[in-house]
């Protein structure tokens, strides 16, 4: 699991150079300001969701769930982003065991509040880092009472890659309507050392990827 969280920081980092270098020039050549991005977004992904029960019952599932998001940026400068960013990921699912070898699945939501920091050519182009707090709802047994389960908090980590394709400008140019296309993965710093608790369910990371729309409002120096 640290192998493919190192793997993939090294990676962001790589192509954030490659955006940090053209958005200097852009940023003496054309004269651009600051700026705002706020973006709504949809997705799927595929997630490793893990659990345990009151019983000591391990739970564990590979799976896809959906998900939204809303973010906002503040661009002080053209290849600069911070801001934050909101997720509510939909169906959640591990599954379990009992003695009997009888199969059991728990379903869950979870919400997500962070910061995101991105390297970006005035938002067109961009990689980013972020961090936050992810919020368990209580998981519910498809199977029937198998204890109790309860809700949980978490830190995350997240990396995105993504981008905006110009839909339309009005003659001013300072407002533009984009498709956010960002691929986007999570990990769960909690268990990066520890185990899952009892009673608690939780994502521990997920890789995927969210298509919606985005404003971008420019300022221009005067």
């Amino acid at each position: 699991m640290q192998y493919i969280i190192t793997s993939l920081v090294k990676r962001v980092l790589l192509v954030s150079l490659f955006i940090v270098t053209p958005a200097l020039f852009a940023e003496s050549l054309l004269g651009i300001g600051s700026g705002h991005i706020v973006s709504l977004r949809f997705g799927g992904s595929l997630d490793q969701n893990i659990g345990l029960t009151s019983s000591d019952i391990a739970l564990k599932r590979l799976n896809g769930s959906f998900g939204l998001g809303l973010s906002y940026e503040f661009l002080p400068i053209p290849f600069i982003s911070i801001g934050p960013e909101f997720y509510y990921h939909a169906h959640r699912t591990a599954i379990g065991y009992l003695d009997n070898e009888q199969s059991f699945k728990v379903n869950w939501h979870e919400m997500y509040a962070g910061v995101m920091f991105r390297t970006t050519i005035m938002g067109l182009l961009y990689s980013g880092y972020g961090l936050g707090m992810g919020y368990a709802t209580q998981g519910k047994s498809e199977q029937g009472d198998i204890g109790s389960l309860s809700s949980s908090i978490f830190p995350y980590f997240a990396l995105e890659l993504g981008g905006n394709i110009p839909l339309f400008s009005p003659d001013d140019g300072s407002t533009l309507i984009t498709v956010n296309v960002a691929l986007r993965g999570t990990s769960n710093i909690k268990l990066w050392k520890d185990s899952i608790e009892q009673q608690h369910l939780q994502n521990d990371f997920s890789i995927g990827l969210f298509v919606g729309f985005s404003a971008l409002w420019v300022q221009f120096p005067v």
